[in-house]
């Protein structure tokens, strides 16, 4: 997948969750939670493998800022929620870039990396956004929310990661048949 497609498939899970949250609400959580914040994740954490070593820390910096601003610019009707999506999502985006950085530096493998630091940002986020947004701490709403992240993540990332193995054993096979 290009570095474009992830990208662009990074901005627009972003907004696309801001949106249907301003939208309506507490209610668009479940679906945020299960399908667009884990899409957005697994998209932040291949660029993060794409970029190591290729100024990592600016370009990291500068994927969460331009998420930032997307997300505060298509919401300022909805100012709590920009608001609440630019916090979380800065918050919980370093967070997993820390987490994704320190276990690649331990040898621990892509999906391994992606389910961890995934994790600790779906924690991250599920408190963050919620406390800003509608302005209360719902312990409920936060170990739900972050367990549909985890879970929908985990989900992402394993069929990702199995879509990129068969796409090695098929080159692989196509290679040894050409020779």
């Amino acid at each position: 997948m290009s570095t474009r497609v992830l990208v662009a498939g990074f901005m627009l899970a972003v907004v696309v969750a801001n949106l249907a949250v301003a939208r309506w609400g507490q209610v668009a959580l479940v679906f945020t939670a299960w399908v667009l914040i884990p899409l957005d994740m697994l998209a932040r954490d291949f660029l993060h493998d794409r970029w190591r070593g290729k100024r990592l820390v600016l370009r990291m910096v500068g994927l969460v800022a331009v998420g930032g601003v997307f997300a505060a610019a298509l919401n300022m009707a909805a100012w709590r929620v920009a608001v609440a999506s630019v916090c979380a999502f800065v918050l919980a985006m370093t967070v997993n870039a820390l987490v994704f950085e320190v276990a690649a530096r331990r040898g621990v493998r892509r999906f391994g990396r992606m389910t961890v630091s995934n994790l600790f940002a779906s924690v991250m986020d599920s408190v963050v956004f919620p406390v800003v947004a509608f302005g209360t701490f719902d312990a409920w709403l936060s170990v739900a929310q972050a367990g549909s992240k985890f879970c929908g993540g985990l989900v992402w990332s394993a069929v990702a990661i199995a879509v990129i193995e068969k796409r090695k054993r098929k080159d692989k096979r196509d290679d040894l048949e050409k020779h």
